[in-house]
């Protein structure tokens, strides 16, 4: 004979619990992987740059964009094209800004520079292209 099991029904209210639950865990698992991603604690999202590589002319990927995107929030001049590429422009924006904190201005973007930016986020320093 075959046993007939009792399922309990689960409410609209419960899964939708669930549901909004799990969007979250989802959301939070996507941040911490935009802000691992990049290289450890690198993350223009969170205005954290401590664990940024050193980028330089040639340098190429997302830690380029993350230094475009903070000399552009942290340069009053007319924006950086976010390519992630490090050309010319970002070289001459990031020797601008490292004589404007007074910082050797060797255009390359290293801890000291990183640091300088992650507290310049106010678009008060001249830097132009």
């Amino acid at each position: 004979m075959a046993d007939k099991k009792k399922h309990k029904k689960i409410s609209r209210k419960t899964i939708y619990i669930l549901v909004f639950v799990v969007a979250i865990l989802v959301s939070a698992a996507v941040l911490v992987g935009l802000r691992t991603s990049a290289s450890g604690n690198c993350s223009v999202f969170l205005d954290d740059y401590s664990g940024c590589p050193t980028v330089k002319y040639g340098s190429k990927g997302i830690t380029v964009q993350i230094a475009q995107s903070a000399l552009n929030n942290a340069c009053k001049s007319p924006d950086l094209t976010i390519d992630g590429i490090f050309g010319t422009k970002t070289k001459t924006r990031t020797i601008n800004f490292q004589k404007a904190k007074g910082l050797t201005a060797d255009g390359i973007i290293g801890p000291n520079t990183w640091s300088k930016l992650q507290r310049s986020n106010s678009n008060t320093v001249n830097c132009p292209f």
